[in-house]
């Protein structure tokens, strides 16, 4: 099921806590944040990269192959446009909290990013409508998921996870 849609023009909020071990440096990938409904499972997460699948709207926090956290945004054509200035190379064992807010409420900083309860980057509302591979208005739901790309004993503990949306 989905939750709304995703639109610069409604204000959403995610936040999630969660710890990650991954096993080695190269093998964990994770997705946290908004994804078009019906994109979870084992498909969800493309094995090669750790990126959604290229048909997939998204929103979040990704890690791909590298361990690194970043924050990015794609509307189905596989090209993710990351938010400048997020890359936290991850502790394994350490808990983070990964949140996002889009601010329809705001005429500059719409979208705000967040790691640790600290704000780590934004983007205007012009840019991202300029941006085509910005996902609006578009159907969503929330997601967490993660994955081990070379089938080694990684580990992520979702403390929590939640979603909302005012119109």
């Amino acid at each position: 099921g989905g939750i709304g849609q995703l639109s610069l023009d409604k204000t959403v909020a995610f936040e999630c806590v969660v710890k990650l071990a991954p096993a080695s440096t190269a093998d964990f990938s994770l997705l946290a944040g908004v994804i078009e409904p019906a994109s979870g499972g084992n498909n969800a997460i493309v094995d090669s990269t750790g990126l959604p699948k290229a048909s997939t709207d998204f929103v979040g926090f990704y890690v791909k192959k590298d361990n690194v956290i970043r924050f990015g945004y794609v509307n189905g054509s596989g090209t993710i446009s990351d938010v400048t200035g997020i890359a936290k190379t991850i502790v394994s064992g350490t808990s983070y909290k990964l949140g996002f807010l889009i601010d329809s409420n705001s005429k500059d900083e719409i979208l705000k990013v967040f790691v640790d309860g600290v704000q780590v980057g934004q983007k205007s509302k012009a840019d991202l409508l300029a941006d085509a591979e910005w996902p609006d208005d578009t159907n969503f739901a929330a997601i967490v998921a993660a994955k081990s790309i070379a089938g080694s004993a990684d580990t992520a503990d979702v403390k929590f996870a939640h979603c909302v949306q005012v119109s």
